[in-house]
């Protein structure tokens, strides 16, 4: 199978205009986000007029400086550049470019019968929740140190903080959805290989008596209760972390 198989070419133009409209609808969310907060800046100057002054993206020296109050002391960067000032619209994309990178790994990892699958592989099951954690835990501010230290500007309000979680949700919903429906179309042995392989080694095990194929897949079903049981685990202190940040 070639990358421009429709199982192959199909699942990725999908995924990659979920990952399009996610960064779009967040570019929108975040401009918005900016609405909330209040009229008049704290250099005094109204908001429409710094918004019409600003780049529309991340702002320029002039626009950050009358945010933030700081005329007058305006920073350069590297070269004379006008150095970085936190805002909305760099607190949510760059939670969209950590996210959707776990799911572009999370997604594509085809796993049985080629390697081993995503539970199967410690490693894969650790990092993966890891990214995910960090995302949640950033956008709820459960670590304000963290977000400190990420030069992170401060969410508006609670409704700002559940609208990017259900934008990650979105995206990566829409990801697996467009893979999963290519797989099924157009490579339909693949699909029930993915899902069937458990069945499959059991049927096989019955048959030859136990081997050391039986083994190691025994092995590998134990390693994959293991995982979910962290993964399990994760899933339990991300909520927490979201009710934290709503109640």
């Amino acid at each position: 199978v070639t990358f421009f198989h429709p199982s192959v070419l199909l699942s990725v133009v999908g995924q990659a205009a979920a990952h399009c409209v996610a960064t779009v609808v967040g570019l929108r969310m975040a401009r918005a986000f900016e609405l909330r907060r209040p009229a008049q800046t704290a250099a005094g100057a109204p908001r429409a007029l710094v918004r019409f002054l600003g780049s529309g993206i991340a702002g320029t020296e002039l626009t950050n400086a009358l945010l933030t109050g700081n005329v007058g002391k305006a920073r350069t960067g590297l070269w004379g550049r006008p150095a970085f000032w936190p805002n909305d619209t760099t607190n949510v994309m760059f939670l969209l470019n950590v996210f959707q990178s776990a799911m572009v790994l999370l997604v594509n990892h085809r796993g049985r019968p080629f390697c081993q699958g995503v539970l199967e592989s410690r490693s894969f099951c650790a990092s993966l929740a890891m990214t995910i954690l960090f995302c949640i835990g950033v956008v709820t501010e459960i670590v304000p140190s963290l977000n400190q230290a990420l030069e992170f500007a401060p969410f508006p309000d609670i409704a700002a903080k559940v609208s990017v979680l259900l934008l990650l949700l979105a995206n990566a919903v829409g990801c697996w959805v467009a893979n999963e429906v290519c797989v099924f179309f157009w490579r339909r042995d693949l699909w029930q290989a993915q899902r069937g392989h458990r069945v499959l080694a059991r049927e096989g095990a019955s048959g030859n008596g136990g081997g050391v194929a039986d083994k190691e897949e025994e092995l590998l079903e134990e390693e994959t209760r293991k995982n979910v049981q962290i993964l399990t685990l994760a899933a339990c202190f991300g909520g927490y972390m979201i009710l934290q940040a709503i109640f």
